[in-house]
């Protein structure tokens, strides 16, 4: 595979007028990455209608919690961690339910086996957002690159959009390597972009652990995890974490056995293997809430429950979502 050019990861980076769906978004927590899509697959609700609930937006064995999950938009709260889950019943009276991530029956459908007739790795490079700036050292991760087996090559990297909108992928241009995007995470279509290229490669890896590790293990794509300290961090203007460097991993498990099960389940990456083993697919399965109890008709129940608990402010929702499309459209 020849990678996209700089004007297609421009293009597919671009937010679209409705790219984000026909629906006025309630929370963003759970429409983003495609949650809002296969969200509604998952329970039968119609299209054009609002979620009224709030939603894990990511995926990990952490059970330190944001401040949005503690105190989160709506009452209703789903997570496939079942251990936050928990805590988040126990300690702040969140009612929250413990399902399967929304993605896995979408996957299941759609994406039944990973294809296996692909070639090479495809590198997950650290994403940004607006509160935080990601950087690596050039030189050290050349060096670490090329400790990785010929058998794992040729290389390739998957470049948020948002790192596309801030210019990176034109320094990524150095490395000399294909560079790919599935797309802003506000896309409908960021799921089905996100199976369909990992289809086109035997392997995965990255410099950060974070949600792709989980889906690529569920999907049955071997994943090398390179060394996170090459990646550094940033705080710019997040509310609840100090300007400046900060350590990522510290801030997510300030447990130390938390810590342990991390270092340990990441350090067990970085062995290079074609095979996803048993150990490490049920272990994403169970961060992905495969193995919860919650019946599929109990969770639509409740949803539309939220619904007509909530259908009044449908109205001003809606307002809100046209005056922004606009808004959006003439710049």
């Amino acid at each position: 595979m020849l990678g996209m050019t700089d004007v297609e990861l421009e293009d597919i980076s671009r937010s679209r007028l409705f790219g984000n769906g026909w629906s006025a978004w309630a929370t963003w927590e759970s429409e983003r990455t495609s949650y809002g899509k296969t969200f509604r697959k998952m329970l039968r609700y119609p299209s054009f209608l609002p979620l009224f609930f709030s939603s894990d937006h990511y995926v990990d064995m952490l059970t330190s919690f944001r401040a949005n999950e503690a105190q989160p938009t709506y009452p209703l709260y789903f997570s496939w961690n079942y251990s936050k889950c928990e805590i988040l019943k126990d300690q702040f009276n969140v009612n929250a339910i413990h399902i399967e991530h929304p993605w896995m029956p979408y996957r299941r459908r759609h994406f039944p086996e990973h294809r296996k007739t692909g070639s090479g790795t495809l590198l997950f490079w650290p994403h940004s957002h607006d509160r935080l700036k990601v950087s690596i050292d050039f030189g050290l991760l050349s060096k670490e690159l090329q400790e990785i087996p010929q058998s794992f090559h040729p290389l390739s990297i998957c470049i948020s959009a948002l790192d596309v909108n801030m210019g990176i992928h034109k320094k990524l241009r150095e490395l000399g390597l294909p560079l790919y995007s599935v797309g802003s995470v506000t896309s409908q279509k960021f799921v089905d972009r996100f199976y369909s290229l990992l289809n086109n490669f035997r392997c995965a890896g990255g410099f950060y652990p974070g949600s792709h590790i989980h889906y690529c293990h569920e999907f049955g794509v071997p994943y090398i995890a390179l060394d996170y300290k090459l990646v550094k961090t940033e705080s710019i203007g997040d509310e609840f974490i100090n300007d400046g460097a900060y350590d990522f991993v510290a801030k997510d498990y300030p447990d130390e056995i938390q810590r342990n099960i991390f270092d340990s389940w990441y350090n067990s990456l970085k062995q290079y293997s074609d095979i996803v083993s048993d150990e490490q697919s049920e272990f994403s399965k169970k961060q992905l809430g495969c193995f919860s109890t919650t019946e599929v008709k109990h969770v639509r129940k409740l949803v539309y429950q939220e619904l007509i608990r909530y259908a009044h402010t449908i109205p001003i929702l809606y307002l809100n979502f046209f005056k922004n499309k606009l808004v959006k459209h003439r710049n």
